[in-house]
């Protein structure tokens, strides 16, 4: 056992080594964990563990057409939303350009509206997939939005003319403002980011969710999937719920009204105890409604009009129109937008906008009346009643049937929007279970953090649903059979219809993910084209991809002349379409099956005709026994076959007499023959997106632009680093203390330096490279670093002069007790330590006397540093010292023959007289005495 005293000795050690300042102490991680699991920080503890060994982060992108959310997760830690260079968890969905070229994002683009609004992109989601007929395209006119469209030739999608030289696709406008979120996660984090979801309204098409896909790879993003944005918001709903549901269906209303469209979703909830009492919850998507026109930029237009209005009247008089300039309009946008939020909150607004047009001010009271007035005259609250309808019915569900109704979006703060909700369920309140503006992207993440392998989240079924019918058309120049039918994964049934006529692939409000299977009798090959509608109304159907399926023509041809196999009937061709998370149909599998009769050579036993009947019984039965398995392996080759099993059955009935030998024959047998299938897609619509080699293009030129972002960023922090060194300088010039360690030639030169620099900083040097910033600010700290490393040495060298010499004299101390306390430690290590304690005292003493003969602005005779250093040296001689082990004490060995004649003794003299007990003692006695005398002298045992 342990000393009492060793716990002891051990802290006192210890603590002679905290003396030097150079050995910190730290728990164990073991320690760490436990006592953080005593204070309650366990789960904090596990996390930044967890954080610090693997970095596989992913993100939920909530994209709105007028702000950005994103929230990230990383392995160890919970969901958190991303912060912008602001601080703040939402961004402008806005990214432009300045009148300097430089590019900007976020809420700093928006800002810029007033200024330069031919150079931002505002709202550009709404531009993916839009030709320059659409209604998106005329609604950007009409809204008075700052773009010049013109056509794309290579994809027929409306572009934006940015300048006489250079034109923007709007996949490049969307992946500006995704390359703005993956920065800011990026700077979050601390660590790259690349997998994430996306949320799009459920209305989206084929042409827009590619289109965004291909956004994110131009910002250098991998989408994992799409998320509708109303599924987006139930998934948070039901992952934060999932105790409260039952088996029986919890149906609960989305109502979304964000910035540029409005969506309506029923989604049912459920939750049953499955294994070890774990609660499963669920979510299933039942219905949809949507006005993809109906949004908060028409009540901000609202009153943009007002304004403009009372602007041309009051400060114009009638005779020009403010909206026609551009600049004002951008002003008015800005001040429409913040308006509308506080008439939300108030009966009415007195605004005001210094130098609107023309430098005239305009100063207006605003009313929620009017406001509501002028919606009412536009019918737009009339508009919100029918995606609510057609969301029950596709639901199948009665008012009374909805439980809870939640709004969400930045629109629906409007009172009169919740007004309509609740005249429409018959409700005197709304729910309030989410945070309207963070909710998708809480839900988003949780959807990346389900898809990615980094993760194991809870178990949560999330049944998402396609709104729209798919219709499918095969032609080819093949036979005129008729297609066998269709089958899915689900076994919604099939059916069967002759090839060229369009027919139903998805139904609406599929379920995602889907695969469906077709298969047909074809000679040849054939092209399947898919358009969004049913297909009993063939004048609405909408073409939305085209899958070229070749080799079945290559194929059939081969094999018909492959003499080896004779083709029995027609190939079939099955194609397997999948319908993906993310709402795109691809096909996922497409092959051909044949069936093929083929010949091939088998081997069999059959009698010897040249063997002899004196054959011995050995050999018959060894030839049975070849037979035998020959037979199997026949069998087993091909069980059907006639001819083996009469063969097998000959060669089981010879006699021994009858020699057998093996022979080639050629058989027949049916077997089903596979071709993979190759498959080329086109996506069809009215403009396709945008290739390979654009893509390609754009990432450059993102690049580019990134390269010069960050070459702005490293100039910015220089200058920032030069303008900051000269106003701290100078406010420490002023300290107490200073004037003491300088001169005020010293003090002169730095304030001359200072002034011409800054002047040089707001001339010449506004923006030159971080290089010429760096040389400036080492050459001025050539100056500053002698008189702030004189001024910090007055207090720190004699602190470190007292602490060292306390740190000696505790070594000697310490040295002192281990003489007689720690024999492992020898006389010629001490001595080896106090020798170096006596040259370390010496060298201080030396030192400290110069220093005495000095004055404050002279060079100083050593610095604190230089004592830690010497006494570096004796601590880590000290740590090897104390980490020496003790010596073991030796083992003891029992006498073995004082104990046999102990126990000799002790037997006889059971029947024995009194001198033969007084002989037993003795003997005893003297055994006892040779093993004292045996035993090593030692401490404790």
């Amino acid at each position: 056992r342990l000393s009492r005293e060793a716990p002891r000795k051990l802290r006192d050690d210890r603590a002679h080594l905290n003396v030097f300042g150079l050995l910190i102490l730290r728990p164990s991680p073991g320690a760490m964990l436990c006592h953080m699991q005593n204070s309650g920080k366990a789960a904090v503890a596990v996390a930044l563990l967890l954080a610090t060994t693997t970095s596989g982060a992913v993100i939920g992108i909530d994209f709105g057409a007028r702000f950005l959310k994103v929230g990230i997760i990383r392995p160890g830690t919970g969901i958190e939303m991303v912060l912008n260079e602001a601080t703040q968890r939402k961004s402008s969905s806005s990214a432009g350009f300045t009148a300097l070229e430089e590019r900007v994002y976020g809420n700093e683009a928006q800002n810029m509206l007033g200024k330069v609004p031919e150079r931002i992109f505002i709202m550009s989601k709404l531009l993916l997939g839009q030709t320059l007929d659409s209604e998106a395209i005329t609604d950007f006119k009409r809204y008075l939005y700052p773009y010049k469209f013109e056509t794309d030739e290579a994809t027929n999608a409306a572009i934006v003319r940015y300048n006489a030289n250079s034109t923007y696709r709007a996949e490049e406008m969307v992946a500006f403002v995704l390359t703005y979120a993956k920065q800011i996660a990026e700077g979050h984090a601390g660590i790259t980011v690349k997998d994430c979801v996306i949320t799009v309204p459920h209305f989206f098409g084929h042409t827009e969710r590619i289109a965004l896909i291909n956004s994110a790879a131009i910002a250098g993003l991998n989408v994992l999937s799409l998320l509708h944005e109303s599924t987006a918001f139930a998934f948070k709903y039901g992952f934060d719920k999932e105790s409260e549901f039952s088996a029986e269906p919890t149906n609960v209303v989305f109502l979304d009204l964000g910035a540029s469209s409005y969506k309506v979703s029923v989604v049912s909830f459920s939750a049953t105890v499955g294994k070890k009492n774990k609660t499963l919850g669920a979510m299933q998507v039942r219905g949809l409604g949507w006005d993809a026109t109906l949004g908060g930029k028409d009540f901000d237009d609202i009153v943009l009009n007002l304004i403009a209005a009372e602007f041309n009247e009051k400060q114009l008089k009638g005779k020009d129109e403010v909206r026609q300039d551009s600049k004002a309009v951008g002003k008015l946008r800005k001040a429409a937008e913040s308006t509308k939020d506080i008439l939300s909150a108030n009966t009415q607004y007195q605004m005001g906008i210094e130098a609107l047009y023309k430098d005239l001010d305009l100063r207006m009271v605003l009313s929620r009346t009017e406001f509501n007035a002028e919606a009412e005259r536009r019918g737009l609250w009339k508009r919100l009643v029918p995606p609510l309808e057609e969301a029950l019915t596709m639901a199948n569900l009665t008012k009374e049937e909805i439980h809870s109704v939640e709004v969400v979006g930045g629109a629906t703060r409007i009172p009169q929007v919740k007004q309509a909700a609740m005249d429409f369920f018959e409700r005197k309140q709304l729910g309030g279970a989410l945070n309207g503006d963070e909710a998708a992207a809480f839900g988003a993440t949780l959807f990346a953090a389900k898809l990615s392998t980094s993760f194991r989240l809870r178990e949560f079924t999330v049944n998402d649903v396609y709104p729209y019918a798919t219709s499918i058309k095969i032609i080819g120049q093949g036979d005129d059979s008729a297609d066998d039918g269709t089958t899915d994964d689900d076994a919604e049934g099939g059916g069967s219809s002759k090839k060229g006529k369009d027919k139903l692939l998805f139904k609406a409000y599929t379920k995602m993910p889907h695969k469906k299977l077709i298969t047909m009798t074809r000679t040849d090959d054939l092209v399947a084209t898919l358009s969004l509608g049913e297909p009993t109304n063939v004048e609405g159907l909408s073409p939305i991809a085209s899958f070229n399926i070749t080799g079945v023509a290559s194929a059939y041809a081969r094999l018909l002349k492959d003499e080896t196999r004779t083709v029995m009937g027609k190939p079939k061709v099955s194609v397997t379409f999948a319908l993906s998370t993310s709402g795109l149909i691809d096909v996922s599998k497409a092959e051909m099956a044949i069936e093929m009769l083929e010949k091939y050579d088998d081997f069999e036993m059959v009698p010897d005709p040249n063997a002899t009947t004196n054959a011995t019984d050995a050999a018959a039965d060894d030839a049975g026994t070849a037979a035998a398995k020959d037979e199997d392996a026949a069998a087993t080759d091909d069980a059907s076959s006639p001819s083996a099993a009469t063969n097998a059955s000959a060669a089981s009935n010879l006699t021994n007499a009858t020699a057998m030998i093996k022979v080639k024959v050629e058989k027949e047998r049916k077997r089903l023959h596979y071709v993979t299938l190759k498959t080329v897609k086109t996506v069809l619509g009215k403009c396709t997106p945008i290739s390979q080699e654009i893509i390609s293009s754009c990432i450059a030129r993102n690049v580019e632009l990134l390269k010069a972002e960050q070459l702005r960023k490293t100039n910015a922090e220089a200058k920032n680093s030069l303008e900051s060194f000269i106003i701290d300088t100078r406010d420490k010039l002023q300290e107490e203390g200073v004037a003491e360690v300088s001169t005020e030639e010293e003090r002169e030169a730095l304030r001359v330096q200072f002034d011409e620099t800054e002047e040089w900083l707001y001339g010449d040097g506004v923006s030159v490279d971080a290089a010429t910033y760096t040389k400036r600010q080492k050459s001025m700290q050539v100056l500053t670093q002698p008189i702030f490393s004189r001024f910090s040495e007055l207090k720190a060298r004699p602190e470190a002069v007292t602490k060292a010499r306390e740190a000696v004299n505790w070594t000697l101390t310490i040295l002192q007790t281990w003489a007689t306390e720690r024999p492992e430690v020898t006389e010629q290590e001490r001595a080896k330590v106090e020798g170096m304690c006596t040259n370390f005292t010496s060298w201080l003493d030396d030192v400290e006397a110069k220093q005495a003969g000095l004055t404050l602005t002279d060079p100083p005779a050593f610095l604190s540093s230089a004592v830690a250093s010497k006494l570096e040296v004796i601590e880590l001689e000290v740590r090897k010292l104390i980490k020496k082990p003790k010596p073991k004490p030796p083992k003891v060995k029992p006498n073995a023959t004082s104990t046999n004649e102990t126990e000799t003794n002790g037997t006889a003299s059971d029947g024995a007289s009194s001198a033969g007990t007084g002989a037993g003692d003795a003997s005893d006695g003297d055994a006892t005495a040779q093993g004292d005398e045996e035993l090593p002298a030692h401490d404790e045992l």
